[in-house]
């Protein structure tokens, strides 16, 4: 009788884990680079979800920057060459993104669905 109470409690803990981890979200990396965003040529678009990461990795020679210039929720880093900035998505919609030094040049969009 132990036995079948432990393993009741071992699936319940697996399951609040399983379901806790899918409420967190998955993340998308974005790579920044010298004049785009995602790859070079044209404007780049990503789907993600709410509640998702999206995690712009800046690898340029120069710094950029990600700022809404359109979107239901605004944020944006500041200045930066290395490293990254991480924003949790947490209102659907549409935003237009664009680099603060470049302008309309570097822009990309990104899609947030349900």
């Amino acid at each position: 009788m132990k036995s079948l109470a432990v393993l009741a409690l071992a699936l319940a803990l697996a399951l609040a884990l399983a379901l806790a981890t899918a409420a967190l979200g998955a993340t998308t990396t974005v790579k920044v680079a010298d004049n785009y965003f995602v790859r070079d040529g044209g404007v780049s678009e990503v789907k993600v979800r709410r509640g998702d990461v999206v995690s712009w990795r800046f690898a340029g020679l120069r710094a950029h920057s990600v700022v809404v210039k359109r979107g239901p929720e605004p944020f944006g880093s500041g200045p930066r060459s290395s490293g990254s900035y991480p924003h949790r998505m947490k209102k659907i919609g549409t935003y237009t993104i664009y680099c603060g030094i470049h302008g309309a040049r570097m822009q990309m969009r990104l899609i947030v669905k349900r």
